[in-house]
């Protein structure tokens, strides 16, 4: 399971999604908006276990996704500190 493929690829997208989610609920709050963030960062939160979990993604240069996953949802965490 190579992680800088779907897992990463596909967790990095669900970050960016609940990222940007967050942003847009601090101009425009709406609780359709404000629970299909909270479905992205929770299945980027899954995907990214699922990366950490693979052995291969501490090869050297294959945890690139997995880093910049972990960015995303920081700074989600950081823009949105409800997860409700």
């Amino acid at each position: 399971m190579a992680t800088d493929n779907a897992i990463g690829s596909s967790c990095v997208k669900h970050a960016i999604l609940s990222l940007a989610a967050a942003y847009f609920l601090d101009y425009a709050l709406s609780e359709n908006l404000r629970i299909k963030a909270n479905n992205h960062y929770l299945r980027a939160v899954e995907l990214l276990n699922q990366a950490i979990s693979d052995p291969e993604t501490y090869e050297i240069g294959k945890g690139d996704s997995v880093v910049g996953a972990l960015i995303l949802l920081m700074s989600d965490d950081v823009s949105s500190f409800s997860c409700s």
